[in-house]
């Protein structure tokens, strides 16, 4: 704050920093250690240690703004050890909002490796979405996801995928799988 005198000599107090502009820093979560560290691995049995509704906490995570976006990476990797409606909910949500490719492949990956075995037309139907994507590295994740699904219907959408597809280097990744 600052104190600047007026020439009638009363007192004028400015704050600088306005309050309702400032963010205060996020207060670290019980789950926030374990998606730290340098050289960071998904360990399930330190998730699966906590007691309570982890996988709240970890979708809680996701939507505090101004975190690292290696948090959010993180956060969306061990969403897949919670198997259940309302992380299966979330992720779909999360994929039909938000925008950024890094973060929408990491989702897409996560939804896919945690419920391919038991919501495959799920999966299934959140990949197609991504088939179009400007972005070339979402495009590729999503075919990768069709692939290893295993089902007439997604193999038939990789095949037209991969007629429509303009980058020489997914069709071939594609083929090496």
């Amino acid at each position: 704050m600052k104190v600047f005198r007026t020439t009638g000599g009363i007192l004028l107090v400015i704050g600088i920093a306005m309050l309702a502009s400032c963010t205060l820093p996020h207060e670290k979560s019980r789950i926030q250690p374990l998606l730290e560290g340098r050289e960071w691995a998904l360990e399930p049995e330190r998730f699966y240690q906590l007691e309570g509704d982890v996988d709240l906490e970890l979708i809680s995570t996701l939507n505090t703004p101004g975190l690292h976006n290696y948090i959010y990476f993180r956060a969306l990797t061990a969403l897949r050890l919670y198997q259940n409606e309302r992380v299966a909910g979330f992720l779909e949500n999360y994929l039909r909002k938000k925008k950024n490719p890094s973060l929408l492949k990491r989702a897409l990956d996560s939804y896919a490796k945690g419920f391919s075995e038991s919501n495959a037309e799920r999966v299934e139907t959140a990949a197609l979405r991504f088939l179009k994507h400007a972005n070339a590295d979402l495009r590729l994740t999503a075919a990768l996801v069709l692939q290893q699904l295993k089902r007439p219907s997604a193999d038939k959408r990789l095949a037209d995928f991969l007629k429509d597809e303009p980058e020489p280097w997914i069709r071939q990744a594609l083929q090496k799988n």
